[in-house]
Order: structure tokens, then C-alpha cells, then sequence
């Protein structure tokens, strides 16, 4: 109703314009309060603003009011959403050494739907990570159902996929290890009774070349998990290191190192560690190196993992204490039901811990499958669930079997607790392949083949951060049926554990194969695992060896591996195993694998399940393995061979010709 031109003194208006229209003008193209407070407060005379405030401020109400976007635009449930989030997201920097950039956790900004989400960067290299809590027992209740996926983005690197519709695909092999990676770590830090549905997603969104996506993923999928709803043990921190060898023989241990001084480094590991110290995976290849420097290596890791995991652990629980407990409750152990189980059927789970030692593989599972009927029945009468009983049983058998080592000095199949299961070797049972061996060792056993070709038979790979990666001339593929353990199941296109099984095997004889010089054949191992009860991964390593000596290749070193287990219900006097059986694996404490030659170690990875695992009995289990694959290279040379057999007829020949 007044408008006197004295009301906005603005430079920025024209003379002749109505003050109602200018008011209007200005909202509906900013739509900002602070662009209001602009208008009038550039003005020459403060007075005269004051004066005509509270007519500027009726002017303003109107504007807003005629302005407003309908409700099916711009619903209010959005407005009072956002309006409850805070002002900043919080963000925290660990620092990560003189020289280094700093690792940047934020959470609060991108992904609020989620349970947790967290933006991880160091330098130019960001992870987006997210966490989020679906059905309560999904997993039926005996175990956790955590799924992990990760995802290089092309745009990461400013490029398009090369497929026809240039979406982002399926992910490659390097991805599904890099998900392995990530959860072999956080999965024992979980408490036991926690069974609902967790998936973790990670992406990686951008990367400068000079700061490790993989290690930075781990890290960032371990601080959701710390903050999110999911109950956790321990936070998890992770970290790289390589050895470095000069031209004086000196060795330098360098932590996170740059990716490109990963592929060029003699060794490489990677840690990941709980804030309490405890070794929770590594994953390590190399040029055979000593035991002491994988040993080395493993510690600066490690301790460089900690501080992290520490760090974040300070701030992911100040943040959860400020938004408070929720989510889905732990399932409680039935202590009444372990009693019960105990007093009716603890004869049987002893006699089942050591049959073995009187019966076949299959009659053990026959025997073990009737065990389990009884109890589930046995709880189902009382009120308790088959998850239930299936926790009682593995406790029981687990306590069971520590109790039998400590005593008697024996294991499930009689072996003391450094002898390796019998070996039998067949070499070349298949005439019309290049090279072939059927490798035993007790109750797994691998036909591992060797095929040879020329450049085309080399395996291309495309991967979103790296551009144009060079074929790969040699490579391991691993098959596990359902046959092998006496099951139907699914077939057909690899699972996570083929792929990650495979890969290990490969990284364990690459270091020994020629070069490209020397022997210009691409060359595939496949190992076929037609029985297993226990490193059928590691059965594959001294597989391929033998069928790559077949088919004519001209290796460096030949390779063995073994696999390690401990026992830690007694945390200050842990015992480790040597050739694990299946029955150990999964009722032990880790599954440490271990590849090399005589010289050296190739390829290690260790998993555990639970915490409490210290670098002294890694050391130990190191030492004792070492003595475990001379034997086993020793049974290999008796009973196979030990030089390569001059290349089959059916192989391509070459001939490389310098012309002056």
C-alpha cells in the first residue's frame, strides 16, 4: 500500500521502480533470504532503512507467500527433513606421517538415508562408502549375512566404459578381490549372536594415480561400520607396505607407498588390524623373500593399521554416543542349551572330533550330518531354534577339539602338530593336454592342467582407473564343484571365493615363470578341485607348479604351499597347526596360507575369526611352515619331477629371427 521510494535506497535499482516490484524481482530470482538482506542492507542512510523496516519486512512476507511452489513441488516433509540436519557435516583429519596427505573422513553431507555413510579422501583419491541394516536373522540366525561390494568408476579418471551402452559393469576380478579385502577384516569384529541383514557399498569417485583406492576403501567401509547401528568388537583400521631392495642389497620398508612403487616393489603386503593390535587379514606377494622380511613388513603394516583404527575409532564413537544406540539387538548365547547338549551328546561330539582317525572323509560327513539332525531335534523339543542348536554344536566341537590337541598332542586325523598329510603325485594322466598332474594331498586333491599359445590365448583386462593395462601372459583359474565335498549345487560362472582362491594360487607362481623374452608363450593354469578337506588353494599352487614343469615351461624356482591354522581359546598360549584339515579351518582360529620356493615366500594370506591374534605367532607360524613346504617340494620332486619336460608336439612353436 506504500511504496515512497526513500523505502530502498539501493544502488542497484532503478529510480522509477515501484519498491513492491523490486522486492518481488529479487526473491523469485535468488529465492534466499540472504539475498534479501543484501538488498537493503548496501544502502546509503542506515537510518533511513531502520525507519522503514518493519514495512520492508511486510513487503517481504507477502513476496514469500505469493511465491510459494505448490506442495506437490515442494512438499513441507522435505523442508522440515532438511531443516533438522546440522549446519556442518563432521569431518575429521588422521594424519598419516611427515610428508603425507592426510586421510579425511566426512560424514553428514552425501548419503543421510543411509545407516552410515562415509566420504573418504587422501588427496585427489575419494571412496564413498555406505552401510545399511536390513532384516533381523536373515541369515537364519547362526551366522552374518554381510555382503561387500565395491566399484571403480570410470569417471573416477574422467573416462566412459568401453561397452556399447557405456554404463559401468559388472565387477571385474580386481574388484571382487578388492571386496574380499575389504570384509576379511570386519567380519570378526562383529560380535556372534549379531544376524542381520549388513551390506557395505563402496565407489571409488575419484583417483589422482598417487593414492591407493583399495587400502582407502577398507578404511572408509571400517569407519561405517564403527558408527553405524551394527554392534562391533573392535574398529578396524587398515595399511600397504613394500620392501625395496637397492643396488648395495639394502632393504627399505616403505608404508603406504604410491601405487606406482607397489607393482615395482619385491614385496608387497597389505594389513588389517584391529585398534587393540590384533591381526585381523593380510594379504602379501613378492620375489621370494626371506620369512624375516615378510615378518618386518607385516609389523610396519600393522602398526601403522592400528594407529588408524585407533583414530578412528575416538571419532566414530563420539558420534555414536551423540545419535544413540538402536537397531537390531544381539541374538544371546543359549548357555542353557550348551549345558544340555553337553550332558546328552558330549560323548558323541568327542567320538566326532576324531573320526578321522578311524574313517573316510564321507563316512565323517555322514556321521557329523546325523550328529546335527539329533541336536536340532533335541533344542526343537525345548523350545530353542536350529540356529540355536548349530551354535551349541560348532562351540561344543571347537572346545572339544582344542581340548584333544592340548592333551593328547594328536589332531582330528592322529597327525602331530607339524606333519603334513601323505602326497601322491600323477603325472600327465591326460595324453592330448600340454601339460597335466593330478596332485594329492590327504583328503584334497587338484587336477591342475598348463595350456600354451601365443599372444591371442593372453588375457585381456580392462579396469576403470587404469588406462589401457597390458595383457596378462600368465594366468590361474580356479573351479571348486559342489562334487568335491560330496554336495549338489550351483555350477557355472565362478563365485568370490573361486576367484579369490585363484588369484592367491596365481600370485604364488607368478614370480617364477619366465619372461616374456625368454619364453614368448601366454600360458593358463586351470585347477580342478576334485576332492577337498582343507587348502584346496594351496593344492593348486603345487598343481600348477607340476603341470607347468610338464608342458615345458622353464621355471625360475619351483613353488609349494601350505596352509596354517591356531587354536586361541587360550589367547597367551596359542598352537599353531600345520595342513590344516577342513574340520580345522572352520572351528580354528585363522586359515594362514603360505607360498614360496625354497628360497623365499611367494604369496601369504591370512584370515581369521576372531580377535586376539598377535605378529609373535604369526612369526611362528611362518618358521613352521617354512619346514612344512620343504617337505612338501621334496614329495613333489620324488614322486613328480623337479626340471621341465621339453615342450609336447602339440605345443606352437616360435623362432625369433634378428634381421641386421
Amino acid at each position: 500500500k506504500t511504496h515512497p521510494r526513500a523505502l530502498l535506497p539501493h544502488r542497484h535499482l532503478e529510480p522509477c521502480a515501484p519498491a513492491r516490484c523490486a522486492v518481488l524481482h529479487i526473491f523469485a530470482e535468488e529465492r534466499s533470504d540472504r539475498c534479501c538482506v543484501a538488498l537493503f542492507g548496501d544502502g546509503d542512510n542506515i537510518t533511513t532503512l531502520m525507519r522503514y523496516y518493519r514495512a520492508v519486512t511486510l513487503l517481504l512476507i507477502a513476496a514469500s507467500d505469493a511465491l510459494q511452489a505448490p506442495a506437490a513441488r515442494r512438499p513441507a516433509r522435505t523442508r522440515r527433513h532438511s531443516a533438522t540436519l546440522p549446519d556442518e557435516p563432521h569431518r575429521v583429519e588422521i594424519a598419516q606421517g611427515a610428508g603425507r596427505e592426510p586421510l579425511v573422513l566426512e560424514t553428514g553431507r552425501i548419503g543421510r538415508q543411509a545407516d552410515a555413510a562415509i566420504t573418504a579422501t587422501r588427496g585427489g583419491t575419494t571412496v564413498y562408502a555406505t552401510l545399511c541394516v536390513g532384516a533381523a536373522d536373515a541369515g537364519g540366525g547362526d551366522f552374518l549375512p554381510m555382503s561387500v561390494e565395491y566399484q571403480e568408476r570410470f569417471s573416477a579418471t574422467g573416462r566412459t566404459s568401453g561397452s556399447y551402452n557405456k554404463r559401468d559393469g559388472r565387477a571385474n576380478d580386481g574388484e571382487i578381490l578388492t571386496c574380499r579385502l575389504i570384509d576379511r577384516p570386519l567380519r570378526p569384529t562383529v560380535p556372534d549372536g549379531y544376524t542381520a541383514d549388513v551390506q557395505l557399498l563402496a565407489w571409488v569417485l575419484s583417483y589422482d594415480g598417487a593414492h591407493d583406492p583399495q587400502v582407502l576403501a577398507v578404511q572408509a567401509c571400517a569407519a561405517a561400520l564403527r558408527m553405524s547401528s551394527v554392534p562391533t568388537l573392535e574398529a578396524v583400521g587398515a595399511a600397504r607396505c613394500v620392501v625395496r631392495e637397492d643396488a648395495d642389497g639394502q632393504k627399505t620398508f616403505v608404508v603406504d607407498p604410491p601405487p606406482a612403487d607397489v607393482a615395482s616393489a619385491d614385496f608387497g603386503i597389505v594389513v588389517g588390524a584391529a585398534a587393540d593390535g590384533s591381526v585381523l587379514m593380510v594379504e602379501a606377494e613378492g620375489a621370494f623373500v626371506p620369512e624375516a622380511d615378510a615378518l618386518a613388513a607385516l609389523e610396519a603394516a600393522r602398526a601403522e593399521a592400528v594407529a588408524t583404527a585407533t583414530a578412528i575409532a575416538e571419532w566414530a564413537d563420539a558420534l555414536r554416543d551423540e545419535r544413540g544406540a538402536s537397531g537390531v539387538p544381539l541374538r544371546p548365547y543359549p548357555d542353557d542349551l550348551e549345558t544340555a547338549v553337553a550332558e546328552t551328546f558330549g560323548a558323541r561330539v568327542a567320538d566326532q572330533t576324531t573320526t578321522l582317525r578311524t574313517k573316510d572323509m564321507r563316512a565323517c560327513r555322514v556321521e557329523y550330518g546325523a550328529l546335527c539332525a539329533a541336536v536340532d531335534a533335541f533344542a526343537l523339543e525345548r523350545g530353542f531354534t536350529r540356529a540355536d542348536a548349530s551354535r551349541v554344536l560348532k562351540k561344543l566341537s571347537s572346545k572339544e577339539m582344542a581340548r584333544i590337541v592340548r592333551t593328547e598332542g594328536r589332531r582330528a586325523d592322529g597327525r602331530d602338530l607339524v606333519t603334513v598329510r601323505p602326497i601322491d603325485v600323477d603325472m600327465a594322466p591326460l595324453p592330448t593336454t600340454h601339460g597335466s598332474v593330478v596332485f594329492t594331498r590327504g583328503e584334497t586333491q587338484s587336477l591342475a592342467t598348463a595350456t600354451l599359445g601365443d599372444a591371442s590365448m593372453s588375457l585381456r583386462r580392462d579396469a576403470a582407473l587404469e588406462d589401457k593395462l597390458p595383457n596378462k601372459e600368465f594366468y590361474l583359474q580356479y573351479a571348486f564343484p559342489p562334487s568335491s565335498v560330496g554336495e549338489t549345487g550351483r555350477t557355472g560362472a565362478p563365485g568370490r571365493r573361486e576367484v579369490g582362491h585363484g588369484a592367491l594360487a596365481e600370485k604364488a607362481l607368478r614370480y617364477a615363470m619366465p619372461n616374456s623374452t625368454e619364453f614368448p608363450y601366454a600360458v593358463r593354469v586351470e585347477s580342478l578341485i576334485t576332492e577337498s578337506c582343507g587348502s584346496s588353494s594351496m593344492a593348486s599352487v603345487c598343481g600348477g607348479c607340476l603341470a607347468l614343469l610338464d608342458a615345458g615351461v622353464p621355471l625360475s624356482d619351483n613353488v609349494a604351499g601350505v596352509a596354517m591354522g591356531v587354536l586361541l581359546d587360550d589367547l597367551e598360549n596359542p598352537i599353531v597347526l600345520t595342513d590344516i584339515l577342513g574340520v580345522e579351518d572352520a572351528l580354528g582360529g585363522m586359515d594362514f596360507k603360505v607360498a614360496g620356493s625354497a628360497d623365499g615366500i611367494s604369496a601369504f594370506q591370512l584370515d581369521v575369526k576372531s580377535l586376539g591374534l598377535k605378529s609373535e605367532t604369526l612369526g611362528a607360524a611362518l618358521s613352521q611352515a617354512r619346514d612344512a613346504r620343504l617337505h612338501v617340494l621334496g614329495e613333489m620332486a620324488n614322486r613328480g619331477i623337479s626340471e621341465p619336460n621339453p615342450l609336447p608336439a602339440s605345443v606352437p612353436r616360435s623362432k625369433t629371427i634378428h634381421v641386421a
